[in-house]
């Protein structure tokens, strides 16, 4: 109890039903997610499929892609360095989903030798370019971050009005 009480706040506005400490494993890091999802957070732009952790690929998740429904295969990890630290190749894996980087640098190996380049996109998105193959990043803390700026900004901007 009382290291569950130590463990930081989880601040995640206008996210229902969201867990109250920040996320520490998978689990939790898919509770966050589909908190958000459920909210309609503007962050996530897609759905959970299947959800499996014995499958290997932990999330079958469906999003549109150019205007078409597609599935995707999304790896779930509390830290992006986490991944980097399995003997879990990169090879089928479309999507990544969590909640802080870590101590990720940009150019990683993968336990098999694979190298990988994180690539910044907009804030709380990442690319992780792995040879011909491109891996969606989704960083839940910096998209919650995110959207709490343009909440605080929209307050002060419509108090000087």
């Amino acid at each position: 109890m009382n290291r569950y009480n130590g463990r930081p706040a989880l601040h995640a506005f206008g996210v229902k039903g969201a867990p109250t400490k920040e996320p520490e494993s998978e689990a939790e890091t898919a509770l966050l997610l589909q908190a958000m999802i459920s909210s309609e957070h503007p962050g996530i732009d897609f759905v959970i499929g299947d959800y499996n952790t014995s499958a290997g690929v932990d999330l079958l998740v469906e999003k549109l892609d150019k205007g078409i429904r597609t599935e995707k295969w999304a790896e779930l990890v509390s830290s992006l360095e986490n991944l980097f630290a399995w003997e879990h190749p990169p090879l089928g894996i479309h999507i990544v989903v969590c909640y802080t980087l870590g101590r990720v640098k940009e150019h990683q190996k993968f336990t098999d030798g694979t190298e990988a380049r994180l690539v910044t996109k907009t804030p709380g998105r990442y690319a992780l370019i792995v040879g011909e193959e491109t891996i969606d990043v989704y960083v839940l803390r910096e998209i919650l971050e995110q959207a709490s700026r343009r909440e605080a900004d929209d307050t002060r901007l419509a108090r000087t009005v």
